[in-house]
């Protein structure tokens, strides 16, 4: 059985997202079904686990051929539309592993949330050896994490010209 049929994890409700995104397919209208709230600041896991509820149907009723061939047909264009920011979509592991090639400490991220529940902005910075090398926000704590890490693993990059 093809290996990315079984691939499920972080990176799934960060790649249908994206899947999403590119597509332009109006989800919004399933909410409800998936019992979203319209307040709900992140769906994308509710909406990852769906799919691969879905998923798992295809291969109960057709087996691995009909999954692996449903994966294929959904994922294909938006993959190869997301390998040249492929080193985005985990910045803080990238980062992580530049700190121990260049051999200074691992990264620590200070994170703070502001603004009600349903709209709350966390500002994330990545701090190394106690100074600060990026910022970012996002609307999850690891989102505004995945930004300072890139802002960081720029100004490594930068200051240590590697």
């Amino acid at each position: 059985m093809p290996t990315y049929v079984m691939w499920w994890g972080q990176g799934l409700s960060a790649m249908m997202e994206v899947v999403w995104r590119l597509q332009g397919w109006e989800l919004h209208s399933c909410h409800p079904l998936l019992g979203i709230s319209p307040l709900a600041s992140d769906k994308s896991s509710i909406l990852a686990d769906a799919l691969e509820a879905l998923i798992g149907a295809v291969y109960l009723d057709g087996g691995a051929p009909a999954a692996y061939e449903f994966v294929k047909r959904l994922f294909t264009d938006s993959i190869e539309e997301a390998i040249p920011n492929l080193d985005k979509f985990d910045a803080k592991t990238r980062l992580q592993e530049l700190c121990a090639r260049i051999g200074i400490g691992a990264p620590s991220y200070d994170t703070e949330g502001e603004g009600p529940d349903h709209e709350r902005v966390f500002t994330a910075t990545a701090v190394i050896e106690g100074v600060a090398y990026g910022s970012g926000d996002g609307r999850t704590k690891k989102a505004a994490e995945q930004v300072a890490a890139i802002e960081a693993y720029d100004a490594l990059v930068e200051k240590y010209d590697v």
